[in-house]
């Protein structure tokens, strides 16, 4: 994906923004990695993490040494980090290619969720968790906008 933070995304690609005041200018990378916490309602992650495993995934959590473009956090591969970007790739999910983005500008985070489905399971997928991703993806991007430097 060119640039999760388009105005539209590209064809075949379901997305969810959601923007907040930022508290800082910064993002905070502390705590990535390794544990639920850093994202925010952790039982909705072990939920997901769960719902995998019908379908094969073995999703584990990982903490890398440093956090860089190619490092593997969680199930995710780092694609862009600086202090106030960081871009998440996975394809582990059964759903399909998934990113999760952050950014800081002008005293606002925004954050982008994007799934790139396989097949008829990946768009029946997206459609039956929106409704939940309207609460947590809000939750997760005030979570990460307290969390700012």
């Amino acid at each position: 994906m060119e640039d999760l933070f388009d105005s539209a995304p590209p064809a075949g690609v379901y997305a969810m923004r959601v923007a907040v005041p930022a508290r800082g200018e910064r993002l905070d990378l502390t705590g990535l990695g390794g544990s639920l916490r850093w994202y925010g309602l952790v039982w909705t992650w072990w939920l997901r993490i769960a719902l995998g495993w019908f379908f094969g995934e073995r999703l584990r959590l990982h903490r890398p040494d440093r956090v860089a473009p190619g490092s593997t956090v969680d199930w995710w591969t780092v694609v862009d980090v600086d202090a106030h970007r960081l871009v998440l790739h996975t394809d582990k999910w059964f759903s399909g290619e998934a990113w999760l983005g952050y950014r800081i500008a002008d005293g606002t985070l925004t954050q982008v969720g994007a799934l790139r489905p396989n097949g008829w399971l990946g768009k029946a997928y997206w459609w039956a968790v929106y409704p939940v991703h309207l609460v947590v993806f809000r939750v997760m991007a005030r979570r990460q906008a307290r969390r700012a430097r």
